[in-house]
């Protein structure tokens, strides 16, 4: 899209989703602080920095643009920059189709601090990708009732959640 902008080119984006072997963990909200991307990047980079050679997993934050003065994605983007881990987090920024990536993950995680209805995740189950999210108001009566994992809202639930989608141990959402 002619405003989407990432840290990865679409050619590289489309080469690591093509491939089978990859585990891709995705979540896709606004760069906004109560979506709490910058609390699921210190627990991914924790996972990735202790991942096996040849194991190391993939994470893909798709948002909107968010408050201004936040400026989140922008603080990401330095945040891994230069990193042994950069190439392995993919941030994309404003585009108007997500669930062409989505699709090709291994599972979805919303790690919000708080959340309404999470329609993000009835959108995952969609596609039939496994679905952990934060137990929050929207969530918890959402995948309370029809399946999937609550994790705590905190870093240890947001850790556990990661480490859960990458084991297989998250069964898609039957409604």
């Amino acid at each position: 899209d002619e405003y989407t902008s990432s840290n990865h080119s679409i050619d590289d984006i489309e080469t690591i989703l093509a491939n089978p072997t990859n585990n891709v963990i995705a979540t896709i909200g606004r760069f906004s602080p109560e979506k709490a991307h910058k609390r699921l990047l210190a627990q991914f980079i924790d996972i990735w920095m202790n991942a096996p050679l040849g194991k190391k997993p993939y994470l893909m934050i798709i948002g909107g643009p968010g408050p201004a003065r936040f400026n989140l994605y922008n603080d990401m983007i330095e945040q891994i920059q230069g990193e042994p881990y950069e190439e392995y987090i993919i941030l994309i920024r404003s585009v108007s189709n997500p669930y062409s990536f989505l699709k090709r993950a291994k599972g979805f995680i919303l790690p919000s601090l708080y959340e309404g209805q999470g329609i993000v995740m009835m959108e995952a189950n969609i596609l039939g990708i496994p679905v952990v999210a934060t137990d929050t108001t929207g969530p918890h009566e959402f995948l309370g009732k029809y399946g999937g994992r609550l994790v705590a809202n905190d870093d240890s639930g947001v850790r556990m959640g990661i480490v859960e989608l990458l084991n297989g141990n998250v069964p898609v959402i039957s409604i």
